[in-house]
């Protein structure tokens, strides 16, 4: 990861010889020409556009006007029929070079990365532990809730059946079943 690192280094640094990357806009640029400029025009327009290709690699700018040449940029917005104003050609350039920060950009943060020591096999086993009881507990709790439901219902048929009697016929067996103890609902339902 290392020597990917520094080779993506190596490719990002800026071009530091401006004829260079001269020598590329200029012979970018003659295809758009139509009519002839002197040559101060010709040194102040490119001028412009060394200016804002400053601080980017050689191979990027080269590659950059080799899509404009093709027609096929990255960047949306540029008109055939002109030629790539500074910003639009420093904004292929870019873009032509955002994979590779990208990539950059993982590498260091593999690099960065925190590395976790191993665990201490006491402290794991205090976790599953506590892990275990909390789930022990949790299932005793349900079942107490559980316990207290039926006791709840116990107690509330008990109240009913305590007290004064019920005619016949005044309740419908979907009611009746309620308060019926439970093996003798199953036995009537099956009986039916």
């Amino acid at each position: 990861m290392a020597v990917w690192r520094d080779r993506i280094l190596v490719a990002l640094e800026p071009c530091t010889d401006a004829d260079m990357v001269e020598a590329v806009v200029g012979k970018l640029l003659l295809g758009f020409e139509n009519g002839q400029q002197n040559a101060q025009a010709t040194q102040a327009r490119n001028g412009e556009y060394l200016t804002a290709l400053e601080g980017l690699p050689l191979w990027a700018v080269m590659e950059a006007s080799d899509r404009f040449r093709t027609g096929e940029v990255l960047v949306a917005g540029w008109n055939k029929a002109f030629r790539p104003t500074p910003p639009q050609f420093a904004d292929e350039v870019r873009e032509g070079l955002a994979d590779l920060r990208r990539q950059q950009i993982q590498i260091r943060d593999i690099l960065n990365a925190e590395i976790l020591p191993d665990p201490d096999p006491e402290a794991v086993e205090r976790a599953r532990q506590a892990a275990r009881d909390a789930i022990a507990g949790k299932l005793m709790r349900e079942q107490q809730d559980r316990r207290r439901a039926v006791e709840a219902e116990e107690a509330e048929r008990d109240v009913v059946l305590a007290g004064p009697p019920i005619k016949a016929g005044a309740l419908g067996l979907a009611a009746l079943g309620k308060f019926l103890r439970a093996p003798f609902t199953r036995a009537t339902t099956a009986a039916r």
